[in-house]
């Protein structure tokens, strides 16, 4: 097992609409309130958010640790986390009775975390890059038949504790606003979870599974995954 590397700060950068989209108006009229509460409660996460990362390229022994891992040539595992302020501000909204902060501060943990995973994903990249080598998309335990279970094992090898991170006895994180995943490395990579990560889950009946939706944001493409009621995976992701 190789070193483990770590970031104690990581650029979080996403736009209000990614907010917005992951509460269901992404393709709706949005209410002045509501815009308003998204504007409060960045101000008020911005200096919350503690993101840090622990990357490690992982060798032969430990992917043979994995079921869903064991036949790559190689992978890079990570572990990105925001700490727990955005989650204690939530609690205490929460507690308070203001269920729209309470949620609008929610939804904004859960993007700026994958923000952060998506500027951990691009160190790796280019670490990968130099060595002439391509790396896949991000996947995650939980997804796409990779079992949840091996937390477990990834936690630790991943030094979890160094940022603050545990597991419940479900293999939950704390805090929740955590990411663990991989990328497949090497000069002909396998691509292990598609565009849509619900094409290769096996609940097919899940009332989450989505579609894709293409739309343009400030120049780029945003691709949103839309379940048949309208239910925003927080997973969504720029390409």
């Amino acid at each position: 097992m190789g070193d483990i590397r770590r970031e104690a700060s990581l650029p979080i950068l996403f736009e209000d609409d990614v907010v917005l989209g992951m509460l269901g108006y992404a393709e709706r009229p949005v209410p002045q309130r509501v815009r308003d509460i998204v504007a409060e409660m960045r101000a008020e996460a911005a200096p919350l958010l503690k993101p840090a990362c622990a990357i490690l390229r992982a060798g032969p022994e430990l992917l043979a640790r994995s079921l869903f891992l064991k036949e790559l040539d190689g992978a890079v595992l990570c572990l990105v986390t925001i700490g727990v302020g955005v989650e204690q501000a939530m609690e205490r909204y929460d507690a308070a009775g203001e269920i729209a902060k309470a949620l609008i501060m929610n939804v904004f943990g859960s993007a700026a975390v994958e923000a952060a995973a998506d500027a951990a994903n691009d160190l790796i990249r280019g670490d990968i890059a130099r060595e002439g080598l391509r790396c896949t998309r991000r996947f995650s335990p939980g997804y796409g038949g990779w079992a949840l279970s091996e937390q477990r094992w990834i936690l630790p090898a991943l030094g979890g504790e160094s940022l603050g991170v545990a597991l419940t006895e479900g293999c939950m994180m704390v805090p929740r606003k955590s990411i663990t995943f991989a990328v497949s490395v090497g000069e002909h990579p396998m691509e292990m979870r598609s565009d849509n990560a619900c094409d290769g889950c096996e609940l097919i009946n899940c009332e989450y599974r989505r579609k894709t939706v293409t739309r343009e944001v400030n120049g780029k493409q945003w691709v949103t995954f839309i379940g048949p009621e309208s239910n925003y995976c927080p997973r969504n992701r720029w390409h």
